[in-house]
């Protein structure tokens, strides 16, 4: 998180390089390309690959990612954007801290996000067309209860990994690193969809 936030502030900085990527859309959608196969390709190999070249994979991610998030610098006031980003933080602690701590079954939750996840999909690619910024807000919204409810459901994922004892492999660190992948991206997409809603434009 921290590689992320650091590049995606430097680059904000940096003209030359928010030219190169921004500047061209052809450039741009091959940056996000790469991301998206990075991600992918780090979750289905995860077991072929060795340990280092997974840690590597993760930390080339999140840095790729900072650069990509370099936009929210441009498009954002900084005060909103820290403000939005410890509102995230907050939200995150607060659904780690409970769904950490009680023993009901969140199956359904996810069988629920999972369900409103395809139709928001369905609203927002209609939308993208009609471009009706009330129902962009209402999308959004509904964005967001969907990432909280993933949260929570992937926190108790992984407290039930954390029960097997694996501990000490290899093939224990690479899961870890799969966890925090999963994490990253569910707090990355939370804080996005909170700061479309209620962040202030430049």
């Amino acid at each position: 998180m921290a590689i992320s936030w650091v590049l995606a502030w430097y680059v904000s900085q940096t003209p030359t390089i928010v030219d190169f990527i921004f500047s061209d859309r052809l450039y741009f959608y091959w940056f996000a390309l790469i991301e998206l196969w990075l991600v992918r390709y780090l979750t289905a190999k995860i077991k072929q690959l060795s340990l280092l070249t997974a840690q590597i994979m993760f930390v080339t991610y999140s840095a790729m990612n900072g650069v990509f998030l370099s936009v929210i610098f441009l498009v954002f006031q900084l005060n909103s954007i820290i403000s939005i980003f410890w509102a995230t933080t907050t939200i995150f602690i607060a659904m780690w801290w409970y769904w950490y701590t009680t023993n009901r079954d969140l199956t359904k939750i996810w069988n629920l996000a999972f369900t409103w996840l395809i139709g928001i999909i369905i609203w927002w690619l209609i939308n993208l067309r009609l471009q009706n910024s009330m129902l962009d807000m209402v999308v959004t919204s509904i964005w967001v209860i969907i990432f909280v409810a993933l949260i929570a459901y992937d926190i108790q994922k992984l407290k039930q990994w954390n029960t097997k004892g694996d501990e000490g492999t290899d093939n224990e660190q690479k899961e870890a690193i799969i966890w925090a992948l999963t994490l990253y991206l569910d707090f990355i997409n939370l804080f996005l969809k909170l700061l479309r809603l209620f962040g202030k434009r430049k």
